[in-house]
């Protein structure tokens, strides 16, 4: 997977009644790649404005079903483009975000070649290459409300969108009404509160890697966007969302309704559990990325199961990551059913477990970072022992079992 440069962003609470009366677009994010320019006036520009207007006109058909691609001109100015639109909006909303976005294309990137622009209604996009039924992640962005957090119970919120996520990207992959990759679910956190989720992926994607693509995008979220009321992955080819307000529009698809709360004696069958820990993979890629390839300088120690290095994530949060040993003999099952007892494990005196990667031959663990070292540090230091007695170690002990 390519590298990819994320961006934060504070992501505004529009109310329902806002996104069902009027539907309209507000702008996420765009990305204009410097690779490839062209010359004002020339005839790749004039192939361009071809196209965007194309685009513009097929918003308006009405046998369309929210997507649309086309290609104008030869090599070398040959302009590849596509809109895709929120399978939940109508055919007014999804004309009035394709024509904003055309428009602002231009502003936005007025001599790059590779362009898109993502709205909460709509994703554009315009190249000098042919893209068309290709699975990308570059560039890729994540949102999130920054300045909020879930209060009540944070930890089963982050299971609950773990589980909702992975079956909302399960729907989407198996999904054909009209041809859409899309789907949309709606699941019970408390009296108060729902979880709204959303995937959909570019209709020309094949089940198998629009299947990826929301895949890798999920697996983003517990490092993003943990405890946080609402966060969006976007990516070119597909994109997921997940809300405590209701923020599509319910009417135009068959959303589940919200199942009744869990009895307090239900426990998860296996299959649920591996299907939240699924969802916590990590790529390789990433963890080589925020360890700087394991590098010496940032290890921070070793032992009979393997080595643990210090690690930074896109967005700032320090991680500290087991790499065990390739020679330790345990296999694929073995190892995600012990990354299935680890997650079940959370407690204020344990470090909690942020994700796995099995890749190959690595088998990783991703913790969150402790500055101040682990007990083993107090307990077999001769200088440090006496900093806990035995009622506090009884305590300890205690509290975990």
């Amino acid at each position: 997977m390519k590298s990819l440069n994320f961006f934060i962003v504070l992501l505004s609470s529009l109310s329902l009644a806002t996104i069902t009366k009027s539907q309209d677009p507000s702008f996420l994010y765009n990305s204009c790649s410097n690779d490839t320019t062209y010359t004002r006036n020339s005839t790749y520009q004039a192939n361009l404005n071809l196209l965007l207007s194309s685009l513009v006109s097929n918003a308006t058909r009405n046998n369309l079903d929210g997507f649309y691609n086309s290609s104008i001109g030869l090599d070398p100015d040959d302009v590849y483009g596509l809109f895709l639109c929120r399978g939940d909006v109508n055919k007014n909303a999804c004309q009035n975000c394709v024509a904003l976005a055309a428009k602002e294309a231009i502003q936005r990137c007025p001599v790059e070649k590779v362009v898109i622009l993502w709205y909460d209604l709509c994703l554009l996009r315009c190249s000098n290459r042919a893209f068309f039924a290709t699975m990308d992640q570059d560039p890729g962005e994540f949102l999130f409300k920054s300045d909020q957090n879930i209060a009540d119970e944070p930890e089963r919120f982050n299971r609950l969108v773990a589980t909702t996520m992975n079956d909302t990207v399960t729907q989407a992959t198996i999904a054909t009404s009209g041809g859409k990759k899309f789907a949309v679910e709606e699941v019970y956190f408390t009296k108060s509160l729902n979880l709204y989720s959303l995937a959909q992926c570019t209709p020309d994607l094949s089940s198998s890697d629009c299947n990826r693509c929301l895949r890798i995008a999920i697996s983003i979220l517990p490092s993003c966007c943990s405890q946080k009321p609402g966060a969006s992955i976007l990516y070119p080819s597909c994109n997921v969302r997940y809300e405590t307000f209701k923020f599509y529009n319910i009417t135009t698809v068959a959303a589940k309704p919200p199942p009744p709360p869990p009895s307090p004696l239900t426990r998860p069958k296996d299959g649920d559990e591996i299907s939240t820990v699924e969802s916590l993979q990590f790529d390789l890629s990433s963890i080589e990325a925020a360890t700087n390839n394991f590098s010496p300088d940032n290890k921070l120690g070793e032992g009979g199961f393997g080595e643990v290095y210090k690690g930074t994530l896109p967005h700032g949060q320090q991680i500290a990551v087991k790499r065990l040993s390739k020679y330790s003999g345990q296999g694929a099952a073995e190892f995600k059913n012990e990354v299935v007892l680890i997650a079940k494990l959370q407690h204020r005196n344990l470090v909690r477990l942020l994700g796995y990667c099995l890749q190959g031959a690595e088998k990783i663990l991703i913790y969150e970072f402790v500055p101040n070292k682990s007990l083993d540090h107090f307990l077999f230091d001769p200088g440090k022992q006496g900093l806990l007695d035995w009622s506090i170690r009884y305590k300890i002990i205690g509290g975990i079992a």
